[in-house]
């Protein structure tokens, strides 16, 4: 509910509920909502998210990014193979690759080409 707080303090300041609703254009009965929760002890509080869980732990995550730096040119099914081991933990390859891309690393593919060095003759 945005403003929700905001029409909490308009009704501490002796204005009804009413008047305090029809301001940012919200129903009473969602100020009512709002000021009762926050008179009540323990029911304000943010509630954890009901989506589907997480396959990985902060754990996990922190030793897929570290696999990643350590082999750059490691591929996500790779970097997920260690995990699959353990049928309760199998973590697919899409997810390796969002797990980099929240930490800012990409393109987790496998290179299928020799690197260009100066060994080959080609400058970098």
């Amino acid at each position: 509910m945005p403003g929700t707080r905001k029409d909490h303090r308009e009704t501490r300041k002796g204005r009804t509920l009413t008047s305090a609703a029809q301001e940012p254009g919200i129903a009473h009965s969602a100020v009512s909502r709002a000021r009762r929760a926050f008179q009540a002890p323990n029911t304000a509080a943010r509630r954890r998210g009901g989506g589907r869980p997480r396959t990985t732990t902060l754990r996990y995550d922190r030793y897929i990014v570290q696999q990643t730096r350590r082999d750059p040119r490691q591929s996500a099914s790779l970097i997920a193979m260690p995990f699959n081991r353990i049928p309760k933990q199998a973590i697919t390859s899409p997810t390796v690759a969002r797990r980099l891309h929240g930490c800012g690393l990409f393109a987790r593919r496998p290179l299928r080409r020799v690197p260009l060095t100066l060994a080959i003759g080609v400058t970098v």
